[in-house]
């Protein structure tokens, strides 16, 4: 039975099936990446011999919140390999579209595992990957451009819409529509001076474009304009896209600003995931021009009711925790904290609060110094080995990686004993030489625009003996 067989009317939730499938290659490759890159600090981030052993995770309040992952059923680093690799396995799957739902569900388990098993790695483009594999479960990926459909022989009509679709939009329209709620206006609207701080984040920017803050007219300009685009553009695209010059012109400026931040800033894998996502709005119009095949004789796709109430009722589950995070206690009695426990199994909390409601004025970098038997001190963190104070001139090009870099603000911001000691003795068991190691964050301030510098503070975290 088409269970919206009887709706015939226009609606923003229609996605064309030729633009899903895009969608599901994209996301299947930026998957396949994503664990590529991780590899390259497998020890490091997801065994016992890491950072981080599994123990300190399963003893406090991961586990209390339901941040369940596969990695904690064993303390094996064989297991540990076998799941990551399976996750490899997977990802190759869903990008040649292969058992697609199912294939779909298991990348999506195996990735919240990993996630959970190191959330102090994560960034924003994380959560958003995992949450548009969650909602991918629902709907049919594999119907074009697969071998489910090759195998299959199955000619689907390319327009697609159901309560699953309304999910997958809806969902993409909070990262963007509540993180405006989320900013402080006087800031971002009133002042403009948003984009100035947000430059001066060394944590997060490219060098090559600190020359911006030189001009303050244009940051003021494009720290509104960011915030009108998030506010107003997904309220156009869902009640104006009728209008097909509006909904280009947004849709573009929404790539132009992922685009620009892909150069600007240092992201991690947001900007990729939130690329993805608009390749959903690819209209039929385009893959008509391209897609010689012919559109007679085709089937509907069957709908299964359970999977479509499901997506239903979780996305304004979805809806009510984005309006709970913007004021937590007065939105608390309309949805109370035990109704958490849903979002915990299903690992769909989530806060789009990057740069909201202003962009962090407290920066800085990690320096970790190791004093070896020799009474020598190297800089564990720089292939020069030598120990500088001042300022780098790119400080994010001081870690080893994106994930490093994460792991060590995190290990600050946290000031979390425990976490700091398995750092240093990490780096104590990784050179043997060592004879204690001392982890250092040097904190910096940002100035308002015009005023004077504020001094640098150098701050001793956490200083370890290793034998």
């Amino acid at each position: 039975m088409n269970l919206f067989g009887k709706f015939h009317f226009y609606n923003p939730f229609e996605i064309d099936l030729r633009s899903l499938a895009l969608f599901r290659m994209v996301i299947g490759l930026i998957v396949l990446s994503d664990y590529l890159v991780r590899f390259q600090n497998f020890s490091a981030f997801y065994t016992n011999e890491g950072v981080l052993p599994s123990q300190l995770l399963t003893d406090r309040i991961w586990i209390l919140k339901l941040n369940w992952s596969l990695y904690f059923l064993t303390d094996s680093s064989a297991f540990s390999l076998l799941l990551f690799f399976a996750g490899i396995i997977f990802a190759l799957f869903l990008l040649l579209g292969f058992k697609t739902r199912w294939v779909t569900l298991i990348s999506w388990l195996l990735l919240i595992s990993l996630h959970n098993r190191n959330p102090y790695i994560l960034n924003s483009g994380d959560k958003l990957l995992h949450l548009f594999l969650f909602w991918s479960v629902f709907l049919p990926l594999g119907a074009k451009f697969s071998l489910d459909e090759k195998w299959n022989k199955k000619n689907y009509a390319n327009e697609y819409f159901s309560f699953s679709t309304v999910a997958l939009i809806l969902q993409f329209f909070c990262v963007y529509f509540f993180s405006a709620l989320l900013k402080d206006i006087s800031v971002w609207v009133s002042e403009g001076t948003a984009m100035y701080y947000a430059l001066n984040f060394d944590r997060l920017v490219n060098p090559s474009f600190k020359f911006l803050v030189d001009y303050p007219g244009l940051l003021e300009f494009i720290s509104r304009f960011i915030f009108l685009l998030e506010l107003i553009g997904p309220l156009a695209l869902l009640f104006l896209r009728r209008i097909k010059f509006v909904k280009m012109l947004v849709v573009a400026a929404f790539i132009l600003f992922h685009l620009a931040a892909l150069f600007v800033f240092e992201l991690g894998i947001f900007s990729y995931v939130c690329l993805a996502g608009w390749l959903l709005f690819i209209p039929s119009g385009f893959w008509n021009k391209i897609d010689s095949r012919s559109n007679f004789f085709v089937i509907s796709i069957r709908k299964f009711k359970s999977l479509e109430y499901a997506s239903l009722t979780l996305i304004i589950y979805v809806l009510c925790w984005n309006v709970r995070s913007l004021d937590f206690k007065r939105f608390e009695k309309i949805f109370p904290i035990r109704a958490n426990i849903v979002a915990q199994v299903f690992q769909i909390q989530q806060r789009w609060g990057m740069f909201a409601p202003v962009p962090s004025s407290e920066d800085g970098w990690m320096i970790i110094v190791g004093k070896t038997i020799n009474d020598e001190k190297i800089n564990l963190l720089s292939d020069q080995k030598e120990i500088a104070w001042n300022k780098p001139f790119e400080p994010s090009s001081e870690y080893q990686s994106k994930r490093w870099k994460s792991y060590f603000y995190n290990a600050y911001s946290l000031h979390d004993e425990k976490l700091l000691k398995n750092l240093a003795v990490y780096f104590c068991r990784k050179y043997a030489e060592l004879e204690n190691v001392n982890v250092f964050f040097i904190r910096e301030l940002t100035a308002g625009s015009g005023e004077k510098n504020i001094p640098r503070e150098k701050i001793l975290l956490k200083s370890c003996e290793c034998k």
